[in-house]
């Protein structure tokens, strides 16, 4: 017999960990987005869209939360200070830069797209499911676009 109760999170802990998610998505492309504006705007302009597409995200959670009376459960942290050790201060001032940093954005949204594939298959909240699978699905455009931006940039 299988046991579902193990398969499954409690919507508490899937809005709590989408919208740290999200809000740590957020802080990361704003940053990627000051780094890569002085040297490489079209990179930097794109990241700073899809840092409004986690803002937008982050609504709809906030949406989800209050219909269903959990609105405690949603991070709140609008800090914009990165936490000790994940400070990145360098300035894009190459190509190559601009290569690794998108190489690390294309690694990032990977991780990001496999958490909201993870958070889809565990939620048993049918309020949930459809900002969820529309999540997920952004999140996989999201790699496409940063795979093609990553196409385009000068090889190292």
């Amino acid at each position: 017999m299988i046991d579902f109760t193990a398969l499954t999170l409690l919507p508490q802990e899937q809005l709590a960990l989408a919208s740290a998610h999200e809000t740590q998505e957020r802080r990361r492309y704003r940053g990627l987005a000051r780094r890569l504006l002085a040297t490489a705007p079209d990179a930097g302009h794109l990241m700073a869209e899809l840092g409004r597409e986690n803002e937008q995200r982050l609504e709809t959670l906030q949406d989800v939360a209050g219909a269903l009376g959990l609105e405690a459960c949603i991070v709140a942290d609008d800090a914009e200070e990165a936490p000790p050790g994940k400070r990145q201060r360098l300035f894009v001032v190459d190509g190559p830069l601009e290569r690794q940093a998108l190489v690390q954005a294309l690694e990032d949204a990977e991780d990001s797209r496999l958490f909201f594939d993870w958070l889809l298959e565990t939620n048993a909240t049918p309020e949930l499911h459809r900002p969820l699978r529309d999540f997920a699905a952004q999140k996989r455009a999201e790699c496409r676009i940063l795979g093609e931006r990553l196409a385009q940039s000068t090889p190292a």
